[in-house]
């Protein structure tokens, strides 16, 4: 459901024309709840190593618009452009995911991710545009 929140932050007509760091901040903002401090109070949905993990996981697995799909073989599932676009009218259309990143996303919940390693069912040598951390294909350290 955090993923829901997190995708449809982005409004169709302003949507960034690929993964980027504005479609980072606005996922990692909603999918937080990093909303700016109101007279003391902070709102946290997610914690951060999740909702990292979970955008990284994106990115490694799914392309950003249907065009990117096109260049993907086997992948059976919607764009990140299109899931965004699906889920501000349908919480479920997140089910329409291919199983291994629904997957990849449930194990971010119970791994130790930091920022920049690599995300759960993702290849060695994966690399999410700027991360920084954990040499991909490693372990992050204990």
């Amino acid at each position: 459901m955090l993923l829901v929140l997190a995708l449809s932050a982005c409004q169709a007509s302003n949507l960034p024309p690929g993964y980027n760091d504005t479609t980072k901040a606005s996922f990692m903002e909603t999918c937080t709840g990093g909303v700016p401090e109101n007279q003391g109070t902070t709102t946290t949905i997610a914690p951060s190593n999740y909702c990292t993990c979970a955008y990284a996981v994106f990115v490694a697995q799914v392309p950003y618009d249907d065009k990117a799909k096109e260049s993907v073989p086997n992948y059976n599932g919607p764009s990140y452009v299109t899931l965004n676009t699906d889920l501000q009218k349908d919480a479920g259309k997140l089910d329409t995911l291919p199983d291994s990143v629904k997957n990849a996303i449930q194990a971010c919940k119970s791994e130790n991710v930091t920022s920049g390693s690599v995300p759960p069912g993702s290849a060695p040598g994966t690399t999410v545009a700027g991360s920084t951390g954990t040499t991909p294909g490693t372990t992050p350290p204990a």
